[in-house]
């Protein structure tokens, strides 16, 4: 009390509602102790301002984005409650104010209501929103102290993405994308590939595929030849081409450097050692060996004749040998590994 015999006090964190307020005197030594009559005092809700916040207020689409809510109280105390989140007056989401009066959206939402963490890790969709300018507004719901109360509108612009694509093998055993791919054919057989092409939602066009870097004696086609986009306003949907990779040479074919990339029937000629070797290297190896024995008394007083059957015998030897060899031949020049571009 002051030198008037005045008193003053604050009453704050008071519920909507009537309260009644008396004043207690409690005495001295010259007074006596009172009660002042009872006052009624009428608590009415408390004016709110919502503020939105970006995180970035221009981004290109399907990169990551924060949206966060603001509310504070005119007359004090922090509000309690939801506020839901528009793009063009559609909901967005929706969030429970914290402590502080604050509570933000996120795209993309990569943890659960329990917050565990998403698997797999979701990918950038600017909230579904299309390319352009959008007004972003925050709605409060209120609370029993705070009246309702909506943001004014922030602009976000959300950039096309410039035109491209990305492509990656599937794994034919986890199925999982791949950035690359190994695939081993047998002579004469096949192997399979997939490739699938994600592109901006901006490409307009074709985008064709040939193959290059080829090991010898080996084909790849890929099926279909090109894949045609055009833009679109969300997220673009992935095409998929299948490659097939083989060994352009028939089973039992020696390939060689010079093997054209057609299967072509192995020619007699291509035999002509082996046939030689057995026409006459044989026959003659076996009739030196029959000379030796059946003339070698002979041959002891005649050197001419055991020099002829000893020419005969290296030369039927060596016949033979190269006809052996020519069975083998080029088993080392098979498709060697290459890589594919």
């Amino acid at each position: 009390m002051d030198g008037t015999g005045a008193a003053s006090a604050s009453i704050n964190g008071q519920n909507v509602g009537t309260l009644t307020v008396t004043a207690v005197y409690s005495g001295d030594n010259y007074y006596a102790a009172s009660t002042a009559p009872a006052l009624s005092v009428t608590v009415t809700t408390g004016t709110t301002n919502t503020a939105v916040i970006l995180s970035s207020a221009s981004l290109p689409q399907f990169q990551p984005l924060t949206i966060t809510a603001k509310v504070s109280s005119a007359t004090g105390g922090i509000p309690t409650g939801t506020v839901t989140f528009f793009a063009d007056g559609a909901m967005i989401g929706s969030g429970t104010l914290n402590s502080a009066g604050t509570v933000s959206i996120n795209d993309p939402q990569l943890t659960d209501a329990n917050g565990k963490p998403i698997s797999p890790v979701p990918t950038p969709n600017s909230f579904g929103l299309f390319a352009g300018n959008h007004a972003i507004t925050i709605a409060y719901s209120g609370d029993a102290n705070c009246t309702k109360s909506t943001s004014a509108a922030a602009t976000l612009t959300i950039q096309p993405d410039t035109a491209g694509f990305s492509a990656y093998f599937i794994s034919p055993t986890t199925l999982a994308p791949v950035s690359a791919l190994s695939a081993g054919t047998a002579q004469g057989s096949t192997a399979l590939a997939t490739i699938t092409v994600v592109p901006t939602n901006t490409l307009n066009g074709a985008v064709t595929f040939a193959c290059s870097g080829l090991p010898a004696n080996s084909v790849c086609t890929v099926t279909p030849t090109s894949l045609t986009f055009t833009p679109v306003p969300g997220v673009p949907a992935a095409q998929t081409v299948g490659v097939t990779l083989w060994t352009d040479v028939g089973p039992g074919v020696i390939p060689t450097t010079a093997t054209s990339s057609a299967i072509r029937p192995r020619s007699i000629l291509g035999h002509s050692s082996a046939v030689l070797a057995t026409a006459f290297g044989w026959p003659l190896l076996l009739g030196s060996f029959v000379g030796i024995l059946g003339f070698r008394k002979r041959m002891q007083k005649t050197k001419l004749l055991g020099v002829i059957i000893l020419c005969g015998l290296l030369t039927g030897g060596s016949m033979a040998m190269s006809g052996c060899n020519s069975g083998t031949k080029g088993a080392s020049m098979l498709t060697p590994t290459g890589v594919i571009a």
